[in-house]
């Protein structure tokens, strides 16, 4: 009974001194795992989260990315690809790493990035846009696995986007949400 009531008076007088051996982010009860709510309370808010994410998205894009072909004796380096050209130079306001630090980024925080294809008139690619969890998000087909995806310009007005205008590329599967990622933030 002594020993309850030390223990007791112990844990009033650390809140009182407002004493904790947990940060505050580790404390705070999350009633919404969303996108925005993560970039919140995880990746502003705490120091070892902001640090995991920037070495990870700075470290990401140092090897440049090649285009290689199958022969019949193994493989040979494509030059002046299409695809690497566009790697290179995403969209105008990008160059290729700042692309993939942005795309391992955001998959940090919320699973998923969704790169969209700006197409031209005859549907070539001609630029990649990445969007976040809080932009975009996948539909799924009742038949099947993935129907279209829904862009949210934050006017609460969602646009449709046909599946083949996007690449999803997921941090890891989400076993409940199949057509979702899942982040380490949400650990």
């Amino acid at each position: 009974m002594i020993t309850r009531m030390k223990f007791a008076a112990a844990r009033l007088l650390m809140k009182a001194a407002g004493l904790s051996f947990a940060p505050q982010w580790m404390r705070a009860a999350w009633s919404d795992i969303g996108f925005r709510s993560l970039v919140k309370n995880g990746y502003k808010a705490s120091a070892a989260m902001w640090a995991c994410v920037r070495v990870w998205a700075t470290t990401f894009p140092e090897p440049e990315m090649h285009v290689r072909r199958r022969t019949d004796t193994g493989h040979e380096w494509v030059r002046d690809h299409p695809v690497r050209t566009l790697i290179a130079r995403p969209n105008e306001f990008m160059g290729e790493d700042e692309f993939w630090s942005t795309v391992i980024t955001w998959m940090s925080i919320g699973g998923n990035c969704y790169v969209w294809k700006e197409r031209s008139h005859a549907r070539i690619p001609i630029a990649l846009w990445p969007f976040h969890d809080g932009q975009m998000e996948p539909v799924p087909d009742p038949d099947g696995f993935l129907s279209h995806y829904l862009y949210d310009p934050g006017d609460g007005k969602k646009q449709p986007v046909p599946r083949e205008d996007v690449i999803q590329l997921k941090w890891a599967p989400d076993p409940d949400q199949p057509t979702r990622g899942l982040a380490p933030a949400v650990a």
